[in-house]
């Protein structure tokens, strides 16, 4: 099933980046308070921002989704070297990992491989470049 799903946002996504790139990652998350954290954070979940995170072999891009996670448009691009993870799980079982460093960014735990496997590109590069970067491309 998550399989199912990992091709279903690959095909979505996949016209909203740039010509010849390739997805290495790709997961479903929300960018706001934390959904298990409290009855106000909640109560406040209608506000939290449905995005898909890819994983590019060029940048980390942030893309905007409307409901069932259909991609619409890309609102960020992190330079590749942003490190995902590690995602950590919070007691009632959500997976949390901070994208671009700027962000609350809340995942189901089912998708931690993902984000693994986003970072798992990055173990043997060195670039030396500061990682959360913007790289420009969209407007935010």
């Amino acid at each position: 099933m998550v399989e199912d799903l990992c091709e279903l946002l690959r095909e979505r996504a996949q016209p909203l980046l740039e010509e010849g790139e390739e997805i290495q990652a790709i997961f479903p998350a929300k960018i706001g308070l934390n959904p298990g954290g409290s009855m106000l954070a909640g109560a406040l979940s209608t506000l939290d921002r449905k995005v898909v995170i890819v994983a590019t072999d060029r940048a980390v891009v942030v893309v905007e989704a409307r409901r069932r996670y259909e991609p619409t448009s890309v609102t960020k691009r992190l330079r590749r070297e942003t490190r995902l993870g590690p995602a950590r799980t919070s007691p009632l079982k959500r997976a949390f990992a901070r994208v671009g460093l700027d962000e609350p960014t809340w995942i189901s735990s089912i998708w931690r491989f993902e984000v693994d496997r986003a970072d798992s590109f990055l173990d043997d590069v060195d670039t030396g470049t500061p990682a959360g970067n913007d790289v420009g491309g969209a407007s935010e």
